[in-house]
């Protein structure tokens, strides 16, 4: 039983690892607009809600993240997106530098105002 309390992070963390890789490949960009934004129990942290549209086909979304000092100026402005072409409703906000160099793309300077919201 010990070896698996060991092994189960390091399992996890390559089928993470291989989510991700599956994720990427069939992934899409298109952009979110951010509709509403919700103070949840968490001190600086905030629900938004989001959409995006994919062939015609409006798509609604949400993330909590701490945006503390931005709440305000998050609502209504547009994000880049990334979705599965083969199930749009598995879809990833970029928001923070880390999202996107988690998935390997490079953070526009237009939204680096962003990390500086926490």
């Amino acid at each position: 039983m010990k070896k698996f309390k060991i092994l189960y992070p390091l399992i996890f963390s390559l089928l993470s690892c291989r989510d991700t890789d599956q994720f990427i490949r069939k992934s899409k960009t298109t952009n979110a607009l951010i509709v509403n934004v919700h103070k949840t129990f968490r001190i600086g942290q905030y629900k938004l809600d989001y959409e995006y549209f994919v062939k015609g086909r409006k798509i609604l979304g949400n993330r909590t993240y701490l945006i503390d000092g931005c709440s305000k100026r998050i609502k209504y402005k547009i994000f880049p997106l990334l979705y599965d072409s083969t199930k749009i409703e598995n879809h990833e906000l970029l928001l923070s530098k880390w999202e996107f160099d988690h998935y390997g793309i490079i953070q526009p300077d237009s939204l680096k105002w962003v990390d500086e919201c926490k």
